[in-house]
């Protein structure tokens, strides 16, 4: 019979393998959110959660969106989605250039309002999602009193933040690159297309002159 922490250990790797194969066979960047969150709500017994991505390579408070959300109320979506809103203290946080890394618990007055009511604590736990030295976004998951993350919770939600962010590095990466061929393409595609427009042209004046 394996001791409590060895079993609490495997449960740990089994969910850093779980959430690690789902996200590792996405390429696509939307797909890499989707199954992470969907797959960290459910190792964890959560339902409801949402991630904030923003572009990199840009700066500026617009640059934060919500980029994949499971089992929000239509409310709370509206509510976490409007940039015309205050920023949240996660959204100050992933537009910070001096943000941290480490998983973090929130008290957000936005939880509070719209979904406290059963009268206990709602708060939202916060995985950056950080590779590369760029700062990606972040997975919030909605917990109550009753399912507080514990340390060795928070361990594990280190370790996969980590895994999801390299994920969403590659898928990122991936985007960038098909959106430059995309343009590569457009580009190709209009030079052709002056060049055939050219070549008309010219074959209409040779024409012309040859009748004349």
């Amino acid at each position: 019979v394996l001791p409590d922490n060895a079993i609490g250990r495997l449960t740990r790797l089994e969910a850093i393998n779980r959430v690690a194969l789902a996200a590792g066979r996405e390429l696509d960047l939307q797909d890499v959110l989707d199954v992470s969150l969907r797959t960290t709500l459910d190792v964890f017994g959560l339902e409801s959660g949402w991630i904030y991505m923003r572009d990199p390579t840009e700066s500026g408070e617009g640059n934060c969106s919500v980029a994949s959300a499971i089992s929000l109320p239509a409310e709370l979506l509206s509510e976490i989605s409007n940039n015309n809103k205050e920023l949240c203290t996660c959204q100050r946080e992933l537009l910070a250039h001096d943000a941290g890394v480490d998983v973090q618990i929130h008290h957000c007055n936005r939880l509070k309002a719209l979904l406290d009511e059963k009268e206990q604590e709602i708060f939202h736990i916060t995985i950056p999602v950080a590779a590369r030295g760029q700062r990606f976004g972040l997975i919030n998951m909605v917990c109550s009193q009753e399912s507080k993350p514990t340390e060795n919770d928070i361990d594990t939600l280190t370790t996969i933040g980590a895994q999801v962010s390299e994920f969403v590095a590659n898928g990122w990466l991936h985007a960038r690159l098909k959106e430059k061929e995309a343009a590569r393409q457009a580009l190709l595609t209009a030079l052709v297309t002056a060049q055939e427009n050219e070549q008309a042209r010219l074959a209409r004046e040779l024409h012309d002159d040859a009748g004349q």
